[in-house]
């Protein structure tokens, strides 16, 4: 077996159920934590032979209330997977607790959607990803400049759609 060349391996199924995963910037002031809870995710047929694929999902429950659905193919030789990523009813102030060192606002109101198509694989030690199909929505929006309780901007609803980016083009 050459040595660039993955031992052989083929998982059937893995299931993991009820799970969790906290996510904590300890790099910032306020060291801002946010849980998914509960976790769902399954992988199939997923094999190191050359240009096989096996299919994934995961899904889960985001802070008060929004929800995380990924599900799509993945490929182990080469590196490489291809699918659909939506986030909805994503709470603008659970993200914000991320930003606000550099975003001088009060946690903001209103929620945010996201969803996309992607394509990315890794090979001869380059990455190449490309995302379709891009659609943000938001709802609610109101922003509030620190120590302000009135909004400079309200916003009932946006929607943008059908946007595109590659990663190797930067655009």
């Amino acid at each position: 077996q050459a040595a660039d060349t993955l031992p052989r391996l083929l998982l059937h199924h893995f299931a993991l159920n009820q799970g969790s995963v906290t996510f904590t910037d300890l790099s910032l002031k306020e060291d801002p934590k946010v849980t998914l809870n509960p976790i769902e995710f399954q992988l199939r047929e997923l094999s190191t032979l050359p240009n096989e694929t096996g299919d994934y999902t995961l899904q889960a429950r985001l802070p008060a209330g929004g929800s995380l659905a990924w599900r799509g193919k993945l490929s182990l030789s080469p590196i490489a997977s291809s699918g659909q990523l939506d986030v909805k009813d994503l709470k603008l102030a659970t993200a914000w607790q991320f930003v606000q060192d550099t975003v001088l606002t009060e946690p903001p109101d209103g929620t945010a959607t996201l969803t996309l198509a992607y394509d990315a694989r890794y090979q001869e030690q380059k990455l190449a990803a490309t995302a379709r199909q891009i659609g943000v929505q938001l709802a609610g929006l109101a922003l509030k400049p620190k120590g302000q309780t009135e909004p400079v901007l309200t916003l009932a609803q946006a929607a943008l759609s059908g946007g595109a980016f590659s990663f190797a083009d930067r655009k």
